[in-house]
């Protein structure tokens, strides 16, 4: 009995510690600030309760507790200082507004303001009277819209708009007769006071200081970044071992899905870290180094993101393509939707791999060995603990030379980082030669351009990166250590200092005063911790910067006001000429009225533009300020009409204000959501307060009334430290202490404690109502609007990005990217991920919204792939500028002479598709049904750049293999190259030999076009993926009828097929006999491999091939062409031969086909269903 007792209990406590743990609250940190929060919050409370105290807080003593919540000290030191200069700066706006509002009500009141009772007021001086109280609502409505501007405008003015609601709000609703000395006195000392009190307990107990943190913080970015970077060469290198015992490594590789996991965490990790700088760098600070020591490791580690993002895209498409090989997938549904990478061959990737995976391992271990060496260092630095600092345990051990420290005594007093550095540049050379040499042994063919070569060398120079700003990282803690040691060395009082960077100029504390206003919300603001993805619920959403706007004008491409479009249209004023030749025929005030009238127009021109793009931009602003004012106007109207005012006062007409204000949010999903949250902690806190006033039975045992408010404040500062819900939480607690002091002090209004709940529970129906209602009707704002506008931005972003990457499209000049164009490359990359992280919030938020067209699930998902399939783009984008920031644009720049005319192909085509699809977003209309294809276009690239690269190069053709001396033909003196694709171009003289330099350099630029290449690749595919899902959302323009009806084309072809049997077997056999390489096929179909994984082919072999097919008669059936039925009027051809002349071949229709006809047409020009029909008959 005893042991199931015991188990029982066993169970019961494991199951405790489970939800504690996942509730959070085993956090110490959350803890400690709960315990400070709810400390002051319940000292305010106190204060409010001693007699002695409340007549120093003048006649509005319950602000005391209102400003303790706002302003709370369960934050680090730089926020709460942050708040309370935004708090106080709010609160003297709005006491100075106040009074110059009641002022001039007071002045229509005349001499009797202050003698005279509201009630005497109305009934012997009405007019004067209504016309005072409509003084201040032509105030209080100004002050409503500036509230809801500001709002908009950044989230981190919350503090500063909604204390000055607060003070002229309730100033407004007091008696006139109340003079300036009175409200400046009721509105100040509760919340300096507050304030005060705040700052106090953040400082005393527990306080966090933010140079203390930021230790830990990068440690902890570091440990997550090298245990990345460990798994992720284990993994590409070591995929292929199926015994451990094989592997190179001590461990096996970690899964996809955890490589994948490890990512998103070092993102989180390093936004985090930076968030940490930027709250510390302008706190005061004691210690022996700044904080700002750690602006270029921190700026080094977001360039090495990047870096670490192209080495796990590269594993995961070795993942597919060996995965792939592994299994055995006939379906022609799976392959058409699979990626290109599964159409490579495993085996030549493995075949290079395995001579490659020994440099990289040896490389790898000194990496491994100076990144642990870095952690310890910095760790001693900023006095972190070593045993925060991970030790690497994958190796093997008589291949794991770590040293590993666990005191700080066991440091070298002088540690030499030249040594180290030293060490890593001799392992990047010793990789270099090793690579060089291993390349030399491996077969020609397997190093022609194809989707295996382009796989390997996106891994290896994104590898390589990541070991040069390890570097970087070497030089930034090195001097950081310097540093350290030199402050030491003077002693503990002469080394430390005390450091606040905010203060250092006025531009550092105008970036600490608008900090972050693109990426919080006002959750964030009211919590005070910039902790990134805590608003996980999407209940509020970052505002979007004004710049940001700018961007997406700028991409919509409107014409304003005095630019040559505008001044060319005709107006009265140009088109006129009669009218001005009639001039000088009118009289002296004719012509007077003439020139008045003239210029009148003009200004109203002028006027109505400006007005016009003033509301333009800042639509937003707009939108959000009027809803603000009709929705308080209408809640609180009574207040300003001399019938309804007292009634308004005895009801807490403040309340309904207050909580109208709080549940308006800038769309009608999050108000929708925020009501009910509102109306929630409301209740809760109504019916908290009830219990605490019984519990001291009438306010006769305000000890034990105390201390059950605490059993409800510590809960709802849990889920406002801890939560997304933060604006439900801090009415909650608010609704504790208003209901209670309403009751307790007395006043003229009074009331029992249950009219007070009442009374506040009506303020949360009232108030609430009116905001869903005019949230709903007035100006609405629905997320799905806003969540397509955002992904359109982004898709904006990206084609914008797309067409400065391509560069020099216009003509056959080198190719440049100057450092202007990759820093508004930067600017639209972040940009863009602003816009994609407002957009998962927007999609939460959407499905919140009330929808007559059905359910919104399964367009969500929708919505998710978009927003997916953005963030890879995103990354891909990101990869390929640093690429190209490092090397350049690679082998094309010197071959864009040549190619240039198919690079611009491609950048028309995936600019066609991108900006189709932010068209198709923004105005909700269908695609068109054909869209050109950048997949096609990038294959007649990749085939160009092969065929160039060997006529260029044909005599040193062996710089991939370096083993043998091509000898090139004698006839390799022409100038001319022609294509399949008719295009006639000038070339240059090929090169008779390549140094040994020249080799190597032009090996590196080739396997960076590679890494690049691959990329872009990639790019293409996710595009192709969000055409499909914007047509799920807006449709297809596709033929309902007629021959270009996709069902009418597939049946005619199934049935072409059936009958022309006979045809199709011998086109068989003509391709049997005469096979024709699908690299240069003219066009190509999708379901090919972006990149050939056949060998170079010699131009004259293709040549002659091609004159030889000419001459055999025709090997494939052009189905396509048949099917018009009409007769094709000749083609013209462009041929490549020794004698460089045009061929007019003639092609003839189905009516005249014969043997030695010919029909120059692939076989991927024709549908999908013919091609498998095709494949099934072959089989």
């Amino acid at each position: 009995m005893k042991s199931s007792r015991y188990g029982t209990l066993q169970l019961v406590l494991k199951k405790t510690r489970s939800y504690l743990k996942r509730c959070g609250l085993q956090d110490r940190v959350l803890m400690r600030r709960v315990l400070k929060s709810t400390i002051n919050t319940t000292c305010a409370f106190i204060f409010c309760l001693i007699p002695a105290v409340r007549q120093r807080l003048a006649s509005e003593p319950s602000m005391l507790p209102l400003i303790s919540v706002m302003v709370h000290p369960g934050r680090r030191v730089s926020s709460i200082i942050q708040s309370t200069i935004y708090v106080i700066t709010g609160l003297l706006l709005g006491l100075l507004y106040a009074l110059l509002g009641r002022f001039a009500a007071q002045r229509c009141l005349g001499d009797t303001w202050h003698s005279w009772t509201a009630m005497e007021q109305y009934t012997q001086n009405y007019k004067r009277y209504e016309s005072a109280l409509a003084v201040l609502a032509v105030f209080e409505i100004c002050m409503l819209f500036f509230h809801g501007w500001m709002r908009v405008v950044n989230h981190n003015y919350f503090h500063v708009v909604f204390p000055l609601f607060i003070v002229v709000h309730f100033s407004f609703l007091s008696p006139l007769s109340i003079d300036a000395a009175q409200i400046a006195k009721t509105f100040t000392i509760p919340f300096y006071l507050g304030i005060s009190m705040s700052l106090f307990w953040n400082l005393v107990l527990y306080p966090e200081f933010g140079s203390t943190y930021l230790g830990n913080t990068a440690i902890d970015t570091m440990n997550e970044i090298h245990h990345f970077l460990n798994n992720a060469v284990n993994f590409f290198i070591s995929i292929d071992n199926e015994v451990l015992s094989d592997s190179l490594y001590g461990k096996k590789p970690c899964t996809l899905a955890r490589l994948l996991t490890l990512k998103n965490e070092i993102e989180i990790k390093i936004n985090n870290c930076a968030l940490v700088l930027e709250e510390c760098t302008y706190e005061i600070s004691y210690s022996y180094l700044s904080p700002s020591q750690l602006n270029g490791l921190i700026m080094t580690l977001k360039s090495l993101q990047r870096y670490l993002s192209g080495v796990t895209n590269a594993c995961q498409m070795e993942f597919l393509l060996l995965g792939k090989a592994q299994r055995d997938s006939d379906s022609a549904v799976e392959q058409a939707m699979s990626k290109e990478i599964s159409h490579a061959d495993a085996e030549k990737l493995l075949h290079i791999l395995r001579r490659l995976k020994f440099p990289i391992f040896e490389l790898h271990k000194t990496l491994n060995t100076c990144f642990y060496m870095l952690k310890i260092l910095l760790a001693d630095a900023y006095d972190v603990d070593f045993s925060r600092v991970r030790v690497p345990s994958i190796f093997k051990e008589q291949d794991d030379v770590v040293p590993v420290y666990r005191q700080k005594t066991d440091l070298p007093k002088d540690y030499e980082f030249q040594s180290t550095l030293r060490k890593l540049q001799d392992a990047v050379s010793s990789f270099d030669t090793e690579f060089r040499k291993e390349l030399a042994n491996i077969d020609h063919d397997l190093l022609t351009p194809s989707d295996e070569m382009f796989l390997l060398s996106s891994f290896l120079m994104n590898f390589k990166e990541s070991t040069s700003l390890l570097m970087s990282l070497v030089h930034e803690v090195e001097q950081i250590h310097k540093v350290r040691k030199d402050r030491e060395r003077k002693g503990w009082l002469r080394g430390k200092s005390l450091w606040c960077p905010a203060l250092e100029s006025m531009d550092s504390f105008k970036r600490w005063f608008q900090r972050s206003h693109q990426s919080t919300t006002e959750n964030d603001a009211l919590r005070g911790t910039l902790d990134p993805g805590s608003d996980t619920h999407g209940e509020t959403v970052a505002a979007r910067p004004n710049i940001d706007d700018l961007v997406l004008r700028k991409q919509q491409s409107n014409e304003t006001y005095g630019s040559p479009e505008w001044e060319s249209l005709p107006t009265a004023s140009n088109s006129n000429t009669s009218d001005r030749q009639n001039i000088r025929h009118l009289s002296l005030q004719g012509k007077t009225l003439n020139i008045i009238t003239d210029a009148l127009c003009r200004w109203l021109r002028i006027i109505t533009v400006t007005i016009n793009c003033t509301f333009r931009d800042y639509r937003n602003n707009f939108r959000f300020a009027f809803q603000v004012t009709i929705a308080l106007t209408l809640a609180s109207f009574p207040m300003y009409i001399p019938a309804t005012r007292e009634w308004y006062m005895k009801i807490r007409g403040t309340w309904v204000g207050f909580v109208c204000i709080l549940c308006l949010e800038p769309n009608v999903g999050a108000t929708y959501f925020v009501f009910l949250l509102r109306a929630v902690g409301v209740i809760l806190g109504a019916f908290w307060a009830y219990v605490s006033y019984q519990a001291g039975m009438n306010q006769s045992n305000p000890y034990l009334e105390v201390f059950i408010t605490i059993f409800g404040t510590a809960p709802g500062f849990y889920y406002l430290l801890g939560s997304p819900h933060i604006k439900a939480a801090i009415i909650q607690i608010i609704s504790i202490y208003a209901v209670l002091l309403a009751t307790i002090i007395p006043s003229s209004i009074g009331g029992s404690i249950g009219e007070n709940v009442w009374k506040r529970i009506l303020a949360v129906g009232y108030g609430g109502g009116i905001a869903l209602l005019v949230q709903s009707t007035a100006f609405p704002i629905t997320a799905r609007d806003q969540l397509n506008e955002e992904l359109a931005f982004v898709v904006g972003c990206l084609a914008e990005i797309e067409v400065l990457y391509a560069g020099e499209l216009d003509a056959p000049h080198k190719i440049t990217i100057s450092k202007a164009t990759l820093d508004r490359i930067s600017f639209l990359s972040s940009n863009a991920k602003s816009a994609i992280n407002r957009a998962s919030a927007y999609k939460t938020i959407a499905r919140r919204e009330p929808r007559l067209k059905g359910s919104y699930k399964e367009i969500e998902k929708v919505f998710t792939q978009m927003i997916f399939v953005l963030r890879q783009i995103i990354e891909r984008m990101d990869n390929i500028e640093f690429l190209r920031k490092q090397y350049g644009f690679g082998i094309v720049e010197e071959l864009n002479h040549a190619v240039y005319p198919y690079r611009r192909h491609v950048a028309a085509a995936l600019g066609n598709q991108l900006r189709s699809i932010q068209e198709a977003l923004i105005n909700k209309r269908p695609l068109p049904q054909y869209l050109p294809s950048a997949r096609i276009a990038q294959k007649r690239l990749l085939n160009k750049v092969r065929d160039t690269l060997y006529m260029n190069y044909r005599r040193g053709y062996d710089f991939l293999s370096s083993r043998s001396t091509a000898v090139a033909d004698g006839n390799d003196n022409g100038f001319e190259q022609n294509d399949d694709e008719g295009i006639l171009l000038r070339v240059k003289r090929p090169r008779t030999k390549l140094t040994p330099s020249e080799i190597d350099g032009l090996r590196e630029r080739y396997l960076s076009w590679n890494a690049t290449g691959a990329g872009f690749a990639e790019v293409i595919e996710y595009t192709e993926e969000l055409i499909q899902l914007t047509i799920f959302l807006v449709g297809v323009n596709e033929f309902k009828y007629g021959f270009l009806s996709r069902p009418l084309y597939s049946d005619w072809a199934a049935q072409a097929v059936t009958q022309f049997d006979a045809f199709v077997k011998g086109y068989s056999a003509v391709r049997e006999d005469v096979p024709m390489r699908r690299d240069h096929s003219g066009v190509e179909g999708d379901h090919l491999t972006v990149y050939s994984d056949m060998g170079m082919e010699l131009p004259q072999t293709k040549t002659k091939t091609m004159h030889s097919h000419a001459r055999r008669g025709a090997s494939k059936l052009n189905l396509a062409r048949i099917a018009s039925k009409d007769t094709v009027e000749p083609e013209t051809k462009l041929m490549s031969g020794n004698d460089d002349r045009l061929d007019l071949q003639l092609t003839k229709t189905l009516g005249d086909l014969e043997d030695e006809d010919e029909d120059l047409y692939n076989e991927q020009e024709l549908p999908i269903a013919l091609r498998r029909y095709l494949s099934r008959k072959k089989d």
